[in-house]
């Protein structure tokens, strides 16, 4: 006969883990630490390659509309302005990056403790049902 509570249990268990649990079981393969910091360093060079982009553009604007009037120490303060924001842009940018890497290890966490639970509730009624 069917118990009911099992199969309920079972269908939960089965769309939890197709939905949830697969997006985050990746983070459980690290300590948090490890994860946070892998994500920083990808955010690292990520970052660094779309400012170097987006700098670039920048700086092949203003030499195709003023090239002219360009003297050595206007180019020297362009880099140093263009590095000094790199600074400012890339702290700002790895923030960011290990407060939402930090967000999803620790809701990577709370998915993983949720489905531990559901599975000792389904060994529960598997006792119950033996007994």
């Amino acid at each position: 006969m069917l118990n009911v509570d099992r199969v309920r249990y079972m269908t939960q268990l089965a769309m939890f883990e197709k939905n949830e649990l697969r997006e985050y079981a990746g983070t459980q393969s690290y300590t948090r630490g490890d994860y946070v910091h892998t994500k920083l360093l990808l955010g690292l060079l990520a970052g660094s390659l779309f400012y170097v982009i987006g700098y670039a553009a920048c700086i092949a604007l203003l030499l195709a509309f003023v090239i002219g009037r360009i003297n050595s120490t206007i180019l020297i303060l362009m880099v140093t302005i263009g590095l000094l924001v790199y600074l400012v842009f890339i702290y700002i940018y790895l923030h960011r990056v290990g407060q939402r890497a930090r967000r999803r290890y620790d809701k990577g966490l709370e998915v993983m403790a949720h489905f531990q639970r559901q599975l000792e509730g389904l060994e529960e009624i598997y006792r119950r049902e033996e007994e």
